[in-house]
């Protein structure tokens, strides 16, 4: 599993994402963590890929 900020609670970092401007959010965990951050929303596992050359590796050769 990749890095990423511990779940406070139960629903995990639901409550950690602003509802405006989430991109800050995402930029600031992409620093601290590296471009493939896992965390936990509503209790469901959540990987983001903070790079256009990981999410491109993601599709192209492992699309299929």
């Amino acid at each position: 599993i990749p890095p990423g900020p511990k779940p406070k609670s139960f629903l995990g970092n639901s409550s950690d994402i602003p509802s405006e401007y989430e991109w800050i959010w995402f930029y600031r965990i992409a620093r601290d963590y590296g471009k493939i951050v896992y965390f936990r929303i509503h209790g469901r596992p959540t990987i983001v890929l903070n790079s256009f050359d990981h999410a491109r590796e993601l599709m192209d050769k492992r699309g299929s």
